[in-house]
């Protein structure tokens, strides 16, 4: 190796660490602004609201500026999939093939562009909530039972099979048609659930320590329902819209919720939204907060919303086809 040839491989090098370095420091938000990156949605695109298993559905990109959706592969399943999750060590999206209620033995694994895996467990659960956790590069979620506190299980997968191991508990029987919703502390791994039970216990937000296998409830009540749980690391804070379930006429308010369960309503949102058919993700590169769902009379028309960390709703669209198992990643 030469001189000059010398020099330029070792400027690459010093020039190559700096870039790994900005790109870590550059998820250290501390001052609440957004993230600087880019953010790509994944989600699966469906018509109507459709309870049933083999409805055909759309695997894509979502545009956030046009609301339109990429079509890159095809798989069958219900409206009920409202959170999928993006394993960004191997670069593939995962969501559950769902039948009414969160019954399920499938777990769908899809590549980027569109290589649809068919992943089975040997029995019917209830699996609801699936997130990834980059710390373990390991999938998560809740297996619910009929009077007794949902379960915190760890997916494994083997070939096209999967099955999953105990790894704690939530504090709460967890019991509606109402599907629980999670999401994650990426930087630390603590998993945050929320869930709804019958009459009389309301709901509940549970934050999971995964080290240590203990769920702590953090907040609870009989007045409201928590759909679409997200947290968004550049404030440490974890946002969700709220189902005021006891207000007439019925109103459902945007809040944000501090991790040791404080609310703060943002807004009031000037339409319904449908507590089964819905799907939310967060986009930390732009601060938005991202809702799909069925709105108006009769549940008709499929919309998109975003929101900012204020609570105003900065773009409405309405979409072909009802956006669901939205997931951000970046």
């Amino acid at each position: 190796m030469n001189k000059h040839t010398s020099y330029f491989f070792t400027l690459a090098l010093v020039l190559s660490a700096a870039i790994t370095s900005c790109t870590k420091n550059s998820e250290k938000v501390t001052s609440g602004d957004p993230a600087p990156c880019s953010a790509v949605l994944y989600g699966y695109s469906i018509s109507g609201a459709s309870i049933f298993p083999d409805s055909a559905a759309t695997f894509g990109t979502i545009n956030l500026s046009s609301a339109t959706s990429s079509s890159l592969g095809s798989f069958n399943n219900t409206t009920y999939s409202n959170q999928g999750a993006f394993n960004t060590s191997e670069n593939c999206y995962y969501v559950f093939k769902y039948f009414n209620y969160g019954a399920t033995r499938t777990l769908y694994k899809i590549t980027p562009s569109g290589a649809v895996t068919t992943i089975t467990a040997p029995a019917i659960e209830r699996m609801e909530g699936l997130v990834y956790d980059s710390i373990t590069n390991s999938l998560y979620c809740l297996k619910c039972n009929n009077g007794t506190p949902a379960e915190v299980v760890k997916i494994s997968i083997t070939g096209t099979t999967f099955s999953y191991t105990t790894v704690g508990t939530t504090t709460r029987i967890v019991r509606s048609a109402s599907p629980a919703t999670s999401t994650i502390n990426i930087t630390t791994g603590e998993l945050y659930f929320a869930t709804m039970n019958y009459s009389p216990d309301g709901y509940g937000i549970e934050k999971f320590n995964l080290a240590t296998g203990v769920a702590t409830l953090i907040a609870s009540g009989s007045d409201k329902r928590i759909m679409g749980l997200r947290f968004n690391k550049n404030d440490n804070m974890l946002y969700a819209i709220v189902d005021n379930i006891t207000s007439t006429p019925l109103t459902f308010d945007f809040v944000k919720i501090t991790t040791s369960g404080s609310f703060s309503v943002l807004s009031t949102l000037p339409f319904q939204v449908n507590n089964e058919f819905y799907s939310t993700a967060f986009n930390p590169c732009e601060n938005r907060y991202i809702l799909s769902t069925l709105t108006d009379s009769g549940w008709a028309y499929r919309t998109l919303h975003q929101f900012n960390m204020s609570g105003t709703i900065v773009q409405s669209d309405t979409t072909s086809g009802l956006y669901q198992g939205m997931i951000v990643t970046y």
